[in-house]
C-alpha cells in the first residue's frame, strides 16, 4: 500500500441509519461488554470517491492523490464486526452504491432547500 496518498487508505463506509439499527439491535439484545458498531467491510478510500464522481457524473473533476496521508493517519482503520455479526446477528443493510446514492440525494436536496431560501 501506497503510504504517500489518502486515496490509498482502507476505512469502512456505513451509512447513519444503518449505524442507527445496528446500535438498535444491540440495545435489545443480551450482548454486554464492548461491541464494535461498524461495517466491518473494508474499501479504499480512492474506491468510495470514485463512485461518488461517477454517481454524479463528475468523476473527470477527481484529482486522486492530491492529499497526503498523514503519519497519524492509519492505512487501515476498519472495525472488527464478529461479536456485532455472531452475537447479536445484526448485518448491514445497505451496500456502498445504495448507500453513496442516499447521500448524494441527501446533499443535493440541503443544496435545493439552500437555493430556494436566497
Amino acid at each position: 500500500m501506497d503510504r504517500t496518498e489518502m486515496s490509498s487508505a482502507i476505512r469502512q463506509e456505513m451509512q447513519v441509519l444503518v449505524g442507527v439499527s445496528a446500535f438498535a439491535a444491540l440495545a435489545e439484545s443480551d450482548v454486554s461488554g464492548p461491541v464494535n458498531i461498524g461495517s466491518g467491510e473494508p474499501v479504499r478510500v480512492k474506491d468510495i470517491v470514485q463512485e461518488i464522481g461517477r454517481q454524479m457524473g463528475a468523476d473527470r473533476l477527481l484529482h486522486l492523490g492530491a492529499k497526503p496521508l498523514s503519519a497519524a493517519e492509519p492505512p487501515l482503520l476498519v472495525a472488527d464486526k464478529r461479536r456485532l455479526a455472531h452475537e447479536v446477528g445484526w448485518q448491514p443493510s445497505y451496500n456502498l452504491e445504495q448507500g453513496l446514492a442516499d447521500t448524494i440525494r441527501w446533499w443535493q436536496r440541503q443544496e435545493d432547500s439552500r437555493i430556494d431560501d436566497k
